[in-house]
């Protein structure tokens, strides 16, 4: 069974049938979407790098964490 979660304080309005997709293309269990905050919204949990989340969390920061 394949399924969206959405994050409702961050919904974009985008297509997402090529994120489904790419997911599918891509054999992994599971697929998060970031967008890069530029101190525009929410806090930053994110570390984005190569393509790939290296650290995702809400309690301890990081000057490295630019998306959400």
């Amino acid at each position: 069974m394949n399924f969206f979660a959405l994050y409702g304080d961050s919904y974009l309005p985008l297509d997402y049938a090529p994120i489904a997709e790419f997911f599918h293309r891509s054999g992994k269990s599971g697929l998060m979407t970031v967008y890069r905050n530029e101190g525009k919204y929410d806090i930053k949990h994110v570390v984005f790098a190569g393509g790939e989340i290296k650290i995702y969390d809400k309690k301890i920061r990081s000057p490295k964490m630019r998306h959400n």
